[in-house]
């Protein structure tokens, strides 16, 4: 090969090279899930873990329910979900809790469903229960200052970012159930730990 067919195949792989490192730094993540558990199709959250040794998720045995722990995200059937932030006590705004403390529960919710896919709502009254270790099921409350809580209709594509608040008492483990018929068992369980 002479040096006159050389010179522009050689400008044209840099050029390609070049163009290629762009757009790969251009569309590097800028955060990275501490684990993302996959049972169905969908793309990743980003989502920051936040002071706790990570659990690891597992599936309980007799109820297929998968638990998982915050600042991890699941997908499944076309439900991409995530406890992105637990704030415990939750002190902004001015409110002030009468059980013990706020619990401030900053939740991810997408809808990883392709073109052609339907929409599915969420309501923060009946997808989301928050529970402690013995069962005892807690009331969402209102707290000035906070996100409004996921409420709405998500169609393909979209992500809904949302704050569940309730006064608990201090000192005990938690775990919030999120309920939709579209996710694997109907459930994720979310283990928020230790408050």
């Amino acid at each position: 090969m002479d040096r006159r067919t050389a010179l522009p195949i050689a400008v044209l792989f840099v050029t390609a090279v070049a163009i290629a490192c762009v757009y790969a730094i251009s569309h590097w993540p800028t955060k990275v899930p501490s684990k993302v558990v996959i049972t169905g199709s969908a793309s990743a959250l980003a989502l920051p873990v936040s002071g706790r040794a990570p659990l690891e998720p597992h599936v309980d045995e007799n109820s297929g329910v998968l638990t998982i722990a915050a600042g991890d995200s699941v997908a499944s059937n076309g439900v991409l979900f995530g406890v992105t932030n637990v704030v415990a006590p939750y002190t902004g705004g001015g409110a002030e809790s009468r059980a013990g403390e706020l619990m401030l529960i900053n939740v991810q919710i997408h809808n990883s469903l392709g073109s052609g896919g339907e929409p599915f709502s969420i309501s923060s009254a009946s997808n989301f229960e928050l529970q402690d270790e013995s069962g005892q099921v807690y009331n969402s409350v209102s707290v000035p200052g906070a996100a409004k809580p996921p409420d709405g209709s998500l169609r393909p594509g979209e992500t809904m970012d949302g704050a569940l608040a309730y006064d608990v008492p201090r000192g005990l483990s938690f775990r919030l159930l999120f309920k939709e018929t579209l996710v694997s068992q109907g459930e994720i369980v979310v283990d928020l730990g230790p408050r």
